[in-house]
């Protein structure tokens, strides 16, 4: 069944500037969190290969290991170009993979096609197959998007492919989503303006460095921990753009609340009794601490 809504007519290609994606990689292997890296790809310049145009592309984010400490890293990811009356776009990789211009996304495509082999999807993984077509709402307009349905896929790893983003599983995102390991796109960016997933998303804050959260100064005290029903945030130095999240043991965000006093307190009356994670992110530093709910 098709279901068409907005203006899925026109056809709406990559950015070719002012453009950030960001995803989050999850593995159990990780951490206790699961949580595996947080990733930005930014447009940053244009260069010709082969004597063709392409966008060059910057990834950088963090890494965390399993005692959650985090690792900045910045690095070249590549260049892409589009063919926009084809709605396709390709990618060239960096020096560190076979370079070669390669299909990255098609998105010429209706119900029933088998999704073409591509840089995602190199060989027939997981028997992906176009069975939806509708429309999703990013910034002010409709876009197209496809529902791929493929063999044994979790529950947790649907994938669509959406017009000038990419997959819901970020630019990069795995077609074939595994049981085991999984990554989501949790914002896109385009102009300035959040446009994908929603409209406010602490994960679309630029990322230009991670201080180790052992010794950072600004390192945040909570308490009482163990808690019951108010949990008790102290951050000596307040910085711009600051959220506090709780997550669970397997990396959901289960209470956001943007941060404007040094001294926060914060209802879990919601909150199972057990293990969680206390995240503060800013423009300067992440920090986690564990949080045991009575």
């Amino acid at each position: 069944m098709i279901s068409i809504f907005g203006q899925t007519n026109v056809y709406h290609p990559f950015p070719d500037s002012n453009a950030m994606w960001t995803d989050r990689i999850y593995d159990p292997l990780c951490n206790l969190t699961s949580e595996c890296s947080i990733n930005q790809y930014r447009i940053t310049g244009d260069t010709v290969i082969d004597g063709k145009i392409y966008k060059k592309l910057t990834k950088s984010g963090y890494l965390v290991d399993q005692n959650y400490q985090y690792t900045f890293y910045s690095e070249y990811a590549g260049a892409f170009r589009q063919e926009i009356n084809n709605k396709k776009v390709y990618y060239y990789p960096p020096y560190s993979y076979p370079q070669a211009d390669t299909l990255l996304y098609d998105f010429n495509l209706e119900m029933g096609d088998s999704l073409p082999l591509s840089y995602l999807y190199p060989i027939n993984f997981c028997d992906a197959v176009v069975d939806t077509i509708d429309s999703v709402m990013v910034g002010d307009s409709y876009r197209k998007r496809f529902h791929l349905s493929t063999n044994e896929t979790p529950p947790w790893g649907q994938t669509w492919l959406i017009e000038g983003i990419g997959t819901t599983h970020g630019l990069f995102g795995g077609i074939c989503a595994g049981w085991e390991g999984w990554q989501d796109l949790t914002c896109f960016i385009q102009d300035d303006s959040i446009s994908y997933p929603t409209p406010s998303n602490s994960d679309c804050d630029l990322i230009t460095s991670i201080a180790e959260s052992g010794n950072h100064q600004n390192s945040i005290h909570i308490y009482p921990n163990p808690a019951i029903a108010s949990l008790t945030i102290e951050i000596p130095l307040l910085q711009k753009n600051t959220y506090i999240s709780i997550l669970n043991l397997n990396g959901e965000v289960l209470i956001q609340s943007g941060i404007t006093d040094q001294l926060t307190h914060i209802d879990i009356t919601g909150l199972q009794r057990g293990i969680f994670f206390v995240r503060l992110t800013d423009d300067q530093h992440v920090e986690v601490q564990k949080l045991i709910k009575e």
